[in-house]
């Protein structure tokens, strides 16, 4: 345009007179138009720097809208390009290859048309993610489910970006078919949590194992106490009543029958004792007590029984009453349990017992003053705790042991009322 007027001014000099010409300005005239000719030509030339310019952007975006298109076409991932309402704009092969669909049956539609009803959430979520005003992210990636023509379901991992296109916000999305990885995760997780279940039945049958094992060697301990309970105390008396017996001599004679009387009379003593001792014996057996008075009873008897030698305090707590006969037995039985390890273990002159009867939980304690032991070697001092600890965590419950050597020892035992059959 500049080029243009300027030759149309210098044409209408052309045809001016010459008589109208100004011969003495005519060197400052030259210099004018010398500088305005350098000024259109600089303007020439930086006119077509900007085209080589843009004629380099337009190659160079021709050459990147070839490679998209080529990696948009090519690719082993399904692509698409959606708008803000999820509608399929673009497709290419390897999609059509994914879902079973041809071209004219997805173009045009939503994505969430072929999604199963349990992940349509997800694709939400993305459209609310990168379309947002109040949001301004730029990608997006969901784990999916979507249904192919055959009505089949694949898993496909999405991965969406937004980019501009002629004033619209349009999303790229890339679609792995990780239907084969998924299954292959689920085959991993299903085999380690059967691993996880085989190793926990191998520890519970473990566990069965040695309390049974440790049920054994009570059961034998138990019998040999009861064999020398009876041979050291019941088995003497009834020995030392025969032999009283063998000494009584048949005859009239006064002096013989006061013999016979004092042998009569000393029979009938070991006779009782031996009743007594036989009570005892069947009381250790098998609390009498228990099934006639109850817990609370038996458990004031059993302390009672173990006060000569141990000077013992009890408490007995119960806001709800045990219906099941077999959770006082246990209740009865670990008690006793401690309270003797107290009398036999722990060289103790004071012990106190607590029991706490709830509506959910069941509390046991046994504290004493003795000698105390390291609870970290309980697996060393035989088959009492050891086994009472295995009896107690298959009922459900715990069993905490407090000790130090020389500062008494404090046990104590929690189980759910659901121990019980009530």
């Amino acid at each position: 345009m500049c080029v243009f007027v300027f030759r149309l001014k210098l044409a209408r000099r052309h045809d001016a007179p010459l008589q109208s010409i100004n011969m003495d300005n005519t060197p400052e005239r030259i210099s004018t138009l010398e500088k305005e000719n350098s000024i259109l030509q600089a303007t020439i030339n930086s006119l077509q720097e900007y085209q080589n310019e843009r004629d380099a952007l337009q190659k160079a975006y021709n050459e990147s809208q070839v490679r998209f298109r080529t990696i948009f076409e090519e690719s082993s991932l399904g692509n698409k390009i959606i708008n803000e309402e999820l509608n399929i704009i673009q497709i290419n092969k390897s999609l059509i290859d994914i879902l079973g669909y041809n071209e004219e049956e997805l173009v045009g539609r939503k994505i969430i048309e072929y999604t199963h009803p349990d992940y349509v959430q997800g694709w939400e979520k993305l459209r609310k993610e990168l379309w947002s005003k109040e949001n301004a992210r730029t990608s997006f990636s969901i784990d999916t489910c979507l249904i192919r023509k055959d009505k089949s379901t694949i898993w496909c991992h999405v991965s969406s970006i937004i980019f501009h296109d002629n004033g619209d916000r349009l999303g790229y999305t890339i679609i792995e078919d990780i239907t084969d990885r998924k299954e292959a995760q689920r085959i991993k997780d299903e085999l380690l949590k059967r691993d996880h279940l085989l190793e926990l039945k191998i520890q519970e049958q473990k566990k069965q194992q040695e309390l049974f094992h440790a049920t054994i060697r009570a059961q034998e301990e138990e019998r040999e106490r009861i064999a020398e309970q009876l041979h050291n105390s019941l088995g003497q008396l009834l020995y030392a009543a025969k032999l009283n017996l063998d000494q009584i001599k048949p005859g009239e004679d006064r002096e013989i029958n006061e013999i016979n009387r004092k042998q009569l009379s000393k029979t009938e003593g070991l006779i009782a004792d031996c009743i007594t001792e036989c009570r005892r014996t069947s009381h250790g057996l098998l609390p009498m007590i228990l099934k006639d008075y109850g817990l609370r009873a038996a458990i004031a008897d059993l302390c009672e029984q173990l006060n000569p030698g141990l000077n013992i305090k009890w408490q007995f707590n119960s806001s709800h009453a045990i219906k099941d006969k077999y959770v006082e037995v246990v209740i009865f039985r670990t008690v006793q349990e401690l309270l003797l390890n107290v009398v036999k273990h722990a060289a103790a002159t004071k012990a106190f017992c607590k029991v706490d009867i709830s509506k959910s939980r069941i509390s046991l304690s046994v504290e004493d003053n003795g000698k105390g032991f390291d609870p970290g070697k309980i697996e060393g001092r035989g088959i009492g705790l050891t086994a009472l600890k295995g009896r107690i965590e298959l009922m459900g419950g715990t069993l905490n042991i407090s000790s130090n050597v020389n500062g008494g020892t404090v046990i104590s035992i929690q189980l759910p009322r659901g121990v019980s059959k009530e």
